[in-house]
C-alpha cells in the first residue's frame, strides 16, 4: 500500500510543473520566458563559449584515434554535438525582452545552418560557412561566441 502511494506521490510531483503551466495567459508565459538582454547576451555567450571548448576537447580525442585525419573529417563528429548542445540550451534560456522576435530567428538560422552543417560536412570553407547568417544576427545581438560558429 505504501508503495502505491509513493508511486502516486512521485507522478503527482512529475506532472506538477507541466500542470502549473496549463491555463496560463500568453502574458505570464512570456514573463517566464524572457530576460533583459544585458543577462541575456552574457549567458549565451557562456553557452556557446562552452560549446566551442567542447569541440575542442571532442577534435582532440578524435585526433588521437585519427592521426591522419583532416579538419573537415572531424565535423560530424566533434562539431555537430556541441552546436546541437547550445541550441538546445538556447532554447531552454528563453528570450531576451524586447529582441524576442531577433533572437528566435537568431535561433532559426541556427538550426538551419546545423541542418547544412550535416547535409554537407564536406562543403564547410571559409568562403562557405552555413553560420553566416546566424552569426551576424548574434552579433547584432552581442552575443559573442554565438556569433562565431563554427
Amino acid at each position: 500500500m505504501r508503495l502505491r502511494y509513493l508511486l502516486l506521490a512521485v507522478t503527482a510531483a512529475a506532472l506538477l510543473p507541466v500542470l502549473a503551466g496549463c491555463g496560463s495567459s500568453g502574458e505570464e508565459a512570456t514573463a517566464q520566458t524572457t530576460m533583459p538582454l544585458k543577462k541575456y547576451a552574457p549567458k549565451t555567450d557562456l553557452i556557446c563559449g562552452e560549446g566551442s571548448i567542447e569541440q575542442t576537447e571532442l577534435a582532440t580525442v578524435y585526433l588521437e584515434k585519427h592521426p591522419g585525419a583532416e579538419e573537415l573529417d572531424m565535423v560530424l563528429p566533434a562539431m555537430v554535438p556541441p552546436i546541437e548542445k547550445e541550441i538546445e540550451e538556447l532554447h531552454e534560456l528563453g528570450l531576451p525582452r524586447g529582441h524576442e522576435q531577433e533572437a528566435e530567428v537568431f535561433l532559426e538560422e541556427m538550426e538551419k545552418a546545423l541542418e547544412a552543417l550535416k547535409e554537407d560536412p564536406k562543403g564547410l570553407s571559409q568562403e562557405n560557412n552555413p553560420f553566416e547568417k546566424s552569426n551576424e544576427l548574434g552579433e547584432k545581438l552581442g552575443l559573442g561566441d554565438c556569433s562565431r560558429n563554427p
